[in-house]
């Protein structure tokens, strides 16, 4: 199988990075995953949370592709200590429909959340345990553009935002997933994410709260 940073492995369902454990998450994880979202609010000038009750696998209805978190855990202690959310939906690419991935709902306990292993395991288990060939070689997400501890995390391997920084803006950011080759990633390295994508329906990539 193939290996991954730090010496660790995958294996089946599962990435092992030094003591963290990262799994496709599955039906008995519900209530952990329920748990993160209930206390991880998103920062930001006003904190939200955004929770999945009572089923957080159903949140999806039906429409995507595919559909799936990726579960971090303590290897000793068994503790859940952060989540994320991978969707795949069709979009418009360069005059073709083509499966585009969307991360969301990164959540991490406040005793980790600083800790670049957790981030570096939850994308590699992403990218290892649930990517497919025929997806695009990158994968959009949004940030509220105050949240001060997500931001440079987020921006500093993303495109440039389209949002100035204000509190009532949202930012989309496309992030290119290493090790992916694909026709839209050919010439200067920012290719891959400055390729005209776009759900079917009209979206914009910024949304302004009404003042």
């Amino acid at each position: 199988m193939e290996r991954t940073f730090a010496q660790g492995g995958v294996t089946g369902q599962s990435l092992v990075a030094g003591n963290l454990l990262f799994s496709v998450a599955r039906g008995e994880d519900d209530a952990d995953i329920r748990r993160l979202f209930r206390e991880n609010a998103l920062g930001g000038w006003v904190r939200l949370s955004l929770e999945r009750e009572p089923n957080a696998f159903d949140a999806d209805f039906g429409l995507s592709r595919s559909h799936a978190f990726i579960i971090a855990r303590d290897r000793e202690t068994g503790e859940a200590i952060g989540i994320c959310e991978r969707s795949v939906r069709d979009a418009f690419v360069d005059g073709e429909i083509r499966p585009l991935p969307y991360f969301g709902s990164l959540r991490v306990t406040p005793a980790r959340r600083h800790r670049i292993r957790v981030l570096r395991g939850g994308f590699a288990a992403v990218r290892s345990l649930l990517g497919e060939p025929s997806d695009l070689p990158f994968a959009l997400t949004s940030i509220t553009a105050d949240n001060a501890a997500a931001r440079p995390q987020i921006h500093s391997s993303s495109a440039d935002s389209q949002c100035n920084g204000s509190a009532d803006c949202t930012v989309a950011v496309a992030i290119r997933i290493p090790g992916s080759t694909d026709s839209t990633t050919t010439g200067r390295p920012n290719e891959a994410m400055s390729a005209s994508a776009a759900p079917p329906r009209p979206t914009t990539s910024a949304y302004r709260a009404p003042t």
